[in-house]
């Protein structure tokens, strides 16, 4: 897979670029949304994760690396 472009004024991502930001399966991104450690949306039928609630996760000390 090519890297994906990321857009800087984006507010929300596509699951496959936070996918590889924080080095899990789609599973793991999933089950993250379910607890509510991440927030997203869906645009039509794909999801999107907000930004904001990744950058927070991390500085909350979220793992970018699968556990």
């Amino acid at each position: 897979m090519s890297d994906l472009p990321l857009d800087p004024q984006a507010r929300y991502l596509p699951l496959p670029v936070v996918q590889r930001w924080l080095s899990v399966c789609r599973r793991t991104l999933y089950r993250m949304l379910k607890r509510g450690e991440i927030t997203g949306i869906y645009v039509g039928r794909a999801r999107r994760i907000d930004r904001a609630s990744l950058e927070a996760f991390i500085a909350r000390g979220g793992s970018r690396r699968a556990s």
